[in-house]
């Protein structure tokens, strides 16, 4: 049997054999921003969660079948809400994303269709010359290049049979 889980104190839970498993982010050199995607709003809500039950996942290597309340309370807890959401005028797609100076740290892409790299970089309102993406973006940019996520924000934790996968990240918002 198969137990995950995701903590900031792994020391904690290794005494009963839970072991870190490492995670990556993954970086694009690729500018863009003045897109017209907007804040979330409250009214947004209903439309949020409807795209959380019909989201396509953003990785075939590994993505979450989470139906949407989890990434949501995340986001609340994270202070991420509603400016961490943002929504696409007249596209069925979310980006949850974050700036930080030049970096475009995207966490994950909302949609009953994964839309393309080329839609979600002309979408977003700041600009930006470098991509983080924090989840597994094979589908997205599968030449973006791994580096070992820090654990600054917490570790992934498994006891028991891990299968063995390419590296693959974990977004804050669907940690738990």
């Amino acid at each position: 049997m198969l137990a995950k889980l995701s903590t900031s104190i792994p020391e904690f839970y290794s005494p009963w054999g839970f072991s870190v498993v490492p995670t990556y982010r993954f970086i694009s050199e690729r500018a863009g921003g003045g897109g017209s995607a907007r804040a979330a709003l409250l009214g947004d809500a209903a439309h949020l969660r409807g795209l959380l039950d019909t989201r396509t996942p953003t990785s075939d290597v590994f993505a979450t079948r989470e139906k949407g309340w989890l990434p949501i309370i995340n986001l609340a807890l994270q202070r991420r809400l509603p400016s961490g959401v943002l929504v696409v005028p007249g596209r069925d797609f979310l980006i949850v994303a974050r700036q930080q100076g030049k970096v475009l740290h995207l966490d994950d892409v909302i949609g009953p269709e994964l839309p393309e790299l080329d839609d979600i970089v002309a979408a977003i309102p700041f600009d930006f010359e470098r991509i983080v993406y924090h989840f597994t973006p094979d589908r997205l940019a599968p030449h973006a290049r791994a580096e070992v996520a820090s654990g600054d924000d917490g570790v992934l934790q498994i006891r028991g049979a891990w299968p063995t996968l390419p590296p693959f990240g974990v977004p804050s918002v669907w940690e738990h």
